[in-house]
């Protein structure tokens, strides 16, 4: 009798929790000898994860979102610290040390040429401008630039106190915190300024979702930016946040045991979900999303990677009605957008998140000739700060 009560209270807590069952977050790679570092998705189905096994430091290959991987070891290497990819071939890896070395590939890591740069005991962050230029922060204290693949490489500051997070939303615009306050770039890097003096929290992770839209955590609390940084409000009491990944409306944020909580809605609503994931301790619990919006969750010790597919189909909207039409869709040229609403601002990303070009106001033909084949969003945020997203295919 006892053994049927608790049975049936198990199964009523659970139909009445605001938690999701983590049947959705299902394990696609396991290995506990393995220790995972970082990771890069840049297409649905392509896919790395840094790691390390008794066999020296590894890159984890998917091609198929993560039904098979391959390993690609990295000669000399015991560890890596950080990943960035410019496309599904291009891309860089970057390792503390002295000295810090850069490694730049151009066909997924089946070769590769590394140049030494400057001396470090931690890479906080890696964010890439273009395929032959970037950004690295180190010792928290420290931001660098590399050109020409690492080649050369420069001293932005030296005296950054506690600077943790680094994230470029676009080839001009830039975010890094110095724990309170927040710096910005219009110019590519060139020049930094303070945003915001006093954010009212000591910032432990950021993730912007476009050049305007962020979300921020103090290590209890998720607060969310609509212009950049100048103004914050609390969205949601989440402790123990680790990282955050985000895309249009949707943002995702993994704590330190191995949780989530998201939005689908630009941080109106918020949900958490128990992911099942391996916990040994508390530890930073990575999250990569893919441009079609799978999450992938592990952490370092974890012995495990875990995928789930997205939660709505495709990119979802703050508005339950659809504002935007465009057409031609694929194009080669230019493409039509009609809306029955007041038009604030368009931008076009790509399927890394980069913005590639912003339009003030309504425009009714835009044209993308310029740009490259293939996978892009259009965003349109109307006069009420609602947004509508559509992908774009360009041929």
């Amino acid at each position: 009798m006892k053994n049927l009560f608790a049975t049936s209270l198990i199964a009523f807590l659970l139909s009445t929790t605001s938690e999701n069952c983590f049947a959705q977050w299902t394990p696609v790679y396991q290995d506990i000898n393995t220790v995972y570092g970082d990771a890069a998705f840049p297409t649905d189905n392509t896919g790395y994860v840094t790691a390390a096994d008794s066999a020296g430091a590894v890159v984890l290959y998917t091609n198929d979102g993560g039904s098979t991987w391959s390993k690609k070891y990295i000669s000399g290497w015991s560890y890596i610290s950080k990943i960035a990819m410019t496309d599904s071939l291009t891309g860089y890896l970057i390792k503390s040390g002295v000295p810090v070395q850069l490694l730049k590939t151009s066909d997924g890591f089946t070769t590769y040429s590394i140049h030494n740069l400057d001396s470090c005991y931690a890479v906080m962050s890696l964010e890439l401008i273009n395929d032959s230029t970037g950004f690295y922060l180190n010792n928290e204290t420290r931001l660098r630039k590399f050109k020409n693949s690492g080649t050369n490489f420069f001293h932005v500051f030296d005296t950054l106190s506690e600077g943790q997070n680094l994230q470029f939303t676009s080839s001009s615009i830039g975010y890094l915190d110095n724990g309170t306050r927040l710096l910005k770039t219009i110019d590519g890097g060139s020049t930094w300024n303070y945003v915001n003096n006093t954010l009212g929290f000591y910032t432990a992770s950021f993730r912007f979702a476009d050049s305007l839209n962020g979300y921020f955590h103090d290590g209890d609390n998720i607060y969310k930016t609509n212009n950049g940084g100048v103004s914050f409000t609390f969205q949601f009491n989440f402790p123990g946040a680790t990282t955050f990944s985000a895309l249009g409306n949707y943002c995702m944020a993994a704590n330190n045991i191995g949780n989530v909580a998201y939005t689908t809605d630009g941080g109106i609503t918020w949900q958490q979900e128990i992911t099942g994931i391996n916990w040994i301790s508390s530890e930073t619990y990575i999250l990569k999303n893919t441009p079609g919006g799978d999450y992938f969750l592990f952490s370092e010790f974890c012995g495990e990677i875990r995928k789930r597919q997205p939660i709505v189909a495709g990119i979802s909207n703050v508005s339950d009605k659809d504002h935007m039409i465009l057409y031609p869709n694929p194009t080669t040229d230019c493409i039509i957008v009609k809306s029955d609403v007041e038009v604030k601002k368009i931008s076009i990303s790509d399927q890394y998140g980069k913005v590639v070009k912003d339009i003030e106001g309504k425009e009714n033909q835009i044209c993308i000739g310029g740009l490259m084949s293939g996978l892009y969003f259009v965003t349109l945020i109307d006069k009420d700060g609602r947004t509508s997203i559509k992908k774009l295919v360009k041929k």
